[in-house]
């Protein structure tokens, strides 16, 4: 049998309390230590009245009361990109999967034939080629347009 005595500790025992040592390069830039340390803000705190300046931009003021809370945001949010993601793997794949590039595409009316072409877009039965506008150009230069003179 062993004899070997097994000892209990406790909260008075002895701590050996190793110390970590960082040799790594710090990435944390010394010269912001006397601007951030806290005693040096409640000392000017204390002398001017005043805490210093976090954000030195000039202020924004804008109406917006119809953009609506947080959780409706993110269900507009969530519900884009489902739509996005029911888009067929070829269309997503044209727009690097990124429902933003998407919608750039689809807000620049430029790009209609080509969403027509790939599906996005129905065509308008009012809208007319540029063979045809050249065509109606033609005949409206042609007519008299002049009631009087027929």
């Amino acid at each position: 049998m062993d004899t070997k005595k097994t000892k209990i500790k406790s909260r008075y025992d002895e701590v050996d309390n190793e110390k970590i040592h960082f040799n790594d390069h710090s990435l944390t830039d010394p010269s912001f230590q006397e601007g951030t340390d806290i005693n040096n803000i409640m000392i000017k705190y204390q002398n001017t009245g005043a805490l210093p300046l976090i954000n030195q931009q000039t202020p924004l003021y804008a109406d917006v009361s119809n953009i609506g809370d947080y959780k409706e945001s993110l269900d507009k949010i969530q519900a884009a990109q489902n739509a996005f993601m029911a888009l067929p793997a070829t269309v997503r794949e044209r727009f690097q999967n990124d429902p933003g590039h998407y919608v750039d595409f689809m807000s620049d009316e430029n790009n209609t034939s080509e969403a027509i072409s790939l599906g996005l877009a129905i065509p308008n039965k009012y809208t007319i080629n540029k063979e045809d506008q050249k065509t109606n150009d033609d005949l409206n230069n042609n007519k008299n347009t002049d009631p009087l003179n027929k």
